[in-house]
């Protein structure tokens, strides 16, 4: 009977130890202590590491301490846990177990520059796919925005096709990436970095991220995006670069969500670096809207090649966005080069809208020889608005920039701007390209009609545009001095100089010249012309003059500026001036014996050196402010 009651409290003590509140895994380090080389919890005394004074982190080298530390504290309310890395994590199996995320209790990685290896073996080397619940995951819809994991600082190297923050299905908990370098350890699989349906992103400090296959297409499709899911995706300050080659995917899966936006911040940039790619943008479904909104001083970059979106004929594959919204700010850059072939305006079917802010730079190049740059008929309420931008260029290798049918509405507001048109898709000035002085007005893609002013465009600019392979509006430059031959050479012949020390005849200079100056301002020109002597190194023996062609008398230059010619007027140019460019160039050409002219006495010297400096300036006209 006693042997009896003791193998029952035995038995009971057994259980208690095994099934006790209190139980502590070998690998839960809440309750061990660490330093700077040991794994284990630190109190940050200054609250340096945590942001509270007094709060624990932990220091960390395996993904298992950092899942069961996870499991041990998630238990005690809404808190940040801080893993500090101590060293390289190696991948592990357990790498592919995971942890489900708690509502509230969010993660922080600190990298400290060590390499995290996301993947199931030592280096990541072989993929596992799209791993739903590797790393840190959650696809409950009771994890919300309150709950925020983070990467700082660190650098990955990804076999899982999710990374290491899987956020699927209806969860939509924040990651966040911050100084964060990510490469694919596979090179065929596993690749795709990021994985967040419909939660955000948000990017900041300097990140790079690398998605590159063995060779052209050998990378597994739905393995190498950058982003699945990418309901909303922000590039929040610094500079966020992905390079991206795998023939089978493209940098956004737009996946599981009711639309894509990806904002890019006020100073902030976002750089597409695109070789092979399938396509610009797929779409799996999803019924909301497409947003880029680019802010102030920011810039949004894709650098793509001939191979970049080349595997579909269009930007936007299989697409139920229901529209798609640009937004550029004020003093910011939007600049596309693809090989995929034409901006499929008719897929949204409630429009497009791009809207290019005060001093934005835009550029869409289109390096498909076979398509138009835009194409497809929009729908009613699309346009591209552009306020006050310093330049929009648009350009197509192959065919026009915009398709027959494009009546894309084109609006220039505010001040105004140029227009250059070329047949030639580098805008190259060809002789017969098309220039127009500062307008407001719109227009559409067709062309067929255009309400401008204060310069128009007439029925033989249209069909012109809608030829074109290059279309530039443009700010005007102002005023200014272009590339000149102002340089000019004189044969003195001593021997012929007066010998009673008179001065000599005008003496012609041995080659024409020419100046060029610009004045694009407004609809008409309005500048003067002026030249003066800076300086003569043989004062007394040569004196220099200006004789404009046709004059016959010559003016002696001093370092006071002489007015030598006035232009107002397009339609009424001096005879040795041509205009071109649309007020882009005016040139200004002197025979031998017209423009600068030389004076001398035989008391000058044999030489072969400069002689004397002329300045040539362009001022305002009469009337100018």
């Amino acid at each position: 009977m006693t042997l009896y009651k003791q193998m029952i409290l035995g038995l009971c003590i057994m259980f208690l130890s095994l099934c006790g509140a209190n139980y502590v895994s070998a690998n839960d380090l809440s309750t061990t202590p660490g330093d700077a080389s040991t794994p284990g919890y630190v109190v940050d005394e200054d609250g340096k590491i945590t942001g509270t004074v007094g709060a624990k982190y932990y220091n960390v080298n395996t993904w298992k301490d950092m899942f069961d530390t996870y499991k041990g504290v998630s238990s005690s309310g809404t808190q940040q846990v801080v893993f500090n890395l101590i060293g390289d994590v190696a991948g592990e199996s357990s790498f592919g177990t995971g942890v489900a995320v708690v509502e509230g209790v969010g993660v922080t990685i600190r990298g400290n520059d060590y390499t995290l290896y996301a993947g199931n073996n030592a280096t990541a080397s072989s993929g596992i796919g799209r791993d739903n619940t590797a790393g840190f995951y959650s696809s409950s819809a009771s994890t919300t925005n309150q709950t925020v994991l983070k990467l700082e600082n660190a650098k990955v190297v990804n076999a899982n096709a999710n990374g290491i923050f899987p956020i699927t299905s209806t969860a939509t908990v924040q990651t966040n990436y911050h100084n964060v370098a990510y490469r694919n350890g596979p090179t065929n699989a596993g690749a795709s970095p990021l994985r967040n349906d419909r939660g955000t992103i948000q990017l900041s400090g300097t990140n790079t991220f690398s998605i590159i296959e063995g060779s052209d297409d050998a990378g597994s499709d739905n393995q190498g995006e950058w982003i699945q899911g990418a309901y909303n995706v922000e590039v929040v300050s610094g500079t966020t670069t992905l390079t991206q080659s795998w023939g089978n995917d493209q940098p956004i899966y737009a996946y599981g969500n009711t639309g894509n936006t990806i904002k890019v911040h006020d100073n902030a940039k976002l750089v597409w670096n695109l070789d092979r790619t399938y396509t610009m943008y797929y779409d799996d479904g999803n019924s909301g809207p497409l947003v880029w909104d680019i802010g102030n001083n920011a810039a949004f970059i894709i650098n793509g090649t001939e191979k970049t979106a080349s595997r579909n004929s269009n930007w936007f594959m299989s697409t139920a966005f229901s529209a798609w919204t640009l937004n550029v700010g004020d003093n910011s850059e939007f600049k596309v080069k693809t090989g995929g072939g034409s901006i499929n305006t008719d897929t949204f079917a409630n429009g497009v809208v791009w809207n290019f802010g005060k001093d934005s730079k835009i550029e869409f190049d289109n390096l498909n020889t076979s398509r138009a740059l835009v194409s497809g008929v929009p729908r009613t309420g699309s346009a591209m608005n552009v306020n006050d931008a310093e330049s929009v260029t648009l350009k197509s290798a192959g065919s026009t920039v915009f398709s027959s049918t494009t009546n894309l509405p084109i609006k220039i507001n505010g001040a105004g701007l140029r227009l250059h048109a070329s047949t030639d898709y580098s805008g190259s000035n060809q002789t017969n390209d098309l220039w127009k002085r500062v307008t407001t007005g719109s227009t559409d893609g067709t062309f067929s009609s255009a309400a401008m002013t204060p310069t128009e465009y007439n029925s033989s600019d249209l069909n012109y545009l809608k030829t074109a392979k290059f279309i530039q509006w443009f700010k005007p430059t102002g005023m200014g001095i272009n590339a000149s031959d102002i340089n000019r050479t004189f044969d003195v012949k001593l021997n012929e100089l007066p010998l009673n020390g008179d001065w000599s005849d005008l003496i012609k200079g041995n080659a024409e010249m020419n100046l060029n100056f610009a004045d694009d301002r407004g609809v008409s020109p309005n500048f003067e012309i002026q030249v003066s002597q800076l300086s003569n190194e043989t004062v007394g023996a040569t004196d220099y003059y200006w004789k404009n062609k046709g004059d016959d008398q010559e003016v002696l230059l001093t370092d006071n500026p002489l007015k030598i010619a006035t232009i107002n007027d397009d339609s009424n140019l001096p005879s040795n001036v041509t205009m071109t460019m649309a007020g882009g160039n005016y040139q200004f050409n002197y025979p031998e014996n017209a423009g600068l002219l030389l004076k001398a006495k035989n008391s000058l010297k044999v030489q072969e050196s400069e002689n004397a400096k002329i300045q040539y300036a362009i001022v305002n006209g009469p009337g100018s402010d």
